[in-house]
Parts: structure tokens; C-alpha cells; sequence
């Protein structure tokens, strides 16, 4: 891709892939940079240095919005004591290896509450990354001209990209079905906020699963429901669904 572009820039960024996209001639244009992988045993990441210098702009720093995928980032819903978010972020930071089964070492913890009444328990979906993972994004991002400005799990980006397909997303419960090549990932939404998150087997062998999730009181109708994603297999899961009374917006 060519320099000189600036502003702020989106990437989905895994442990072996980089993925770009900007508006070009009223297209979406992907731009999927190889990373090396083996990230957790090093300091610091050069690949992604070289390739966020490939998309670096000229002649000042952009800004970079980070969306992390598996493994990188690790997310869970959870059910905790009463605690204050505060509270929340300190136990799960302390604690990270007994409520993710990725965490290894110190890791960065971002949470968000679900409402419910004072003194009820905990509902909190939660999201931990290695801690030196997250310094060496930083550390390849200053290095190559940009500042990072946000770093979010996928799910919350995907979550985001669905209100904005869907805009009725934004205003009752629904469910996203996000097709990729080597799974399926259920997200749940409450007016537009992503609340819990599933994960299932690519294609249509967790169909029966998947209904399951979305029904829930077993109304398909309750809930509205949007699904992307890569196209090998997700027609296949479509019509699993729909043989299940489940239609779905794509």
C-alpha cells in the first residue's frame, strides 16, 4: 500500500497476520501484511515495525485504532462477587491465570460491566493481553510513525462494525455471527453493546449449538440477527440455521 496517507488507521492485528482496510474508490480495500510469529518470547516485534512502516504517513504520525486477535487477546464472560470496576480490573489483573486459560505472566485487563441492581453479583465481560505484547505493539508503532490510540479485542470491533451495518442493533438485544475460516463467534449485543461472547466450530457442525444460543427461551424471534464473514462455510451454517427457523441478516 502507498505512504502519504494519513489520519487515523484501523488494523486487526493477530500473532502471524496484519489486516488493513481504507476506503478506496468507494470500495473497501484489505491489505493482509505475514507477521512472524513467536511473539511471546521476545521484547519487542520487528516485523510489525516494518510493516505498519509500509503504511506509515508522510511527513507527520497518524493515529491507530488495534483491534487483537486470538491469541493475542483473550476474551471471557464472566460472573464475580459484588465489586466495583475498579475493583474487577486489580482482581482479575492479580488473578488472570484462574479466569483465562491463555494468560501466561503480567497482563493488561479491560472489563465491562453488564447494569443490574447494587450489590448483585458481578456480570463482567473481560478482556486480558499479555502485558509485554502490548508494549511491543506500542514500542513498533512509535518506531514507525504512529501513535496508538485505542486497542480493542476483535469482538468489540466486530460488535461496533455490526451497529453500524445494522442500526437497529443499537436499539434492542441481538446476536452477530462472525464466519471465519477456522471457527464461528456468536457475540451477544444489548442496545449496541457486545455483553457476551461464544465460540463455536466453523461451518455448519455447531448449527444445533448456535440455535440454541441465539433462541435461548426458544423464540427466534427475540433477538435480531446479523452474520459476516468469510464466505467458505458460512452459506452452509446460513442454511443449517434457516432449516432451524433462524433467517439472518447479511
Amino acid at each position: 500500500m502507498s505512504r502519504g496517507v494519513s489520519g487515523r488507521v484501523g488494523i486487526a492485528l493477530s500473532a502471524t497476520e496484519l489486516v488493513v482496510s481504507r476506503p478506496d474508490a468507494g470500495r473497501a480495500d484489505a491489505t493482509r501484511i505475514p507477521l512472524a510469529s513467536g511473539l511471546a518470547d521476545r521484547a519487542v516485534w520487528p516485523e510489525l515495525t516494518a510493516a505498519l512502516r509500509t503504511l506509515a504517513p508522510v511527513g507527520g504520525a497518524g493515529e491507530l485504532a488495534v483491534a487483537l486477535l486470538p491469541p493475542l487477546i483473550e476474551v471471557s464472560r464472566l460472573d464475580l462477587p459484588p465489586l466495583d470496576e475498579a475493583e474487577v480490573r486489580q482482581l482479575l489483573s492479580r488473578n488472570a491465570g484462574r479466569y483465562f486459560v491463555g494468560a501466561r505472566g503480567n497482563q493488561t485487563v479491560g472489563v465491562t460491566r453488564r447494569r443490574g441492581r447494587r450489590g448483585a453479583p458481578s456480570v463482567v465481560l473481560a478482556a486480558t493481553a499479555a502485558t509485554p505484547v502490548m508494549a511491543a505493539i506500542d514500542i513498533a508503532a512509535r518506531e514507525s510513525g504512529w501513535s496508538v490510540t485505542l486497542v480493542t479485542p476483535a469482538e468489540a470491533a466486530w460488535a461496533a462494525a455490526a451497529v453500524a451495518l445494522w442500526p437497529a442493533f443499537a436499539r434492542r438485544g441481538a446476536h452477530v455471527l462472525v464466519h471465519e475460516s477456522d471457527r464461528a463467534v456468536l457475540l451477544e449485543l444489548e442496545d449496541g453493546r457486545l455483553v457476551n461472547v461464544r465460540r463455536f466450530r466453523a461451518g455448519a457442525a455447531d448449527a444445533d449449538l448456535i440455535a440454541d444460543a441465539i433462541t435461548g427461551d426458544g423464540s427466534a424471534n427475540a433477538s435480531a440477527i446479523g452474520v459476516f464473514g468469510v464466505p467458505a462455510g458460512r452459506q452452509e451454517l446460513l442454511r443449517a440455521l434457516a432449516a432451524r427457523g433462524i433467517s439472518a441478516r447479511t
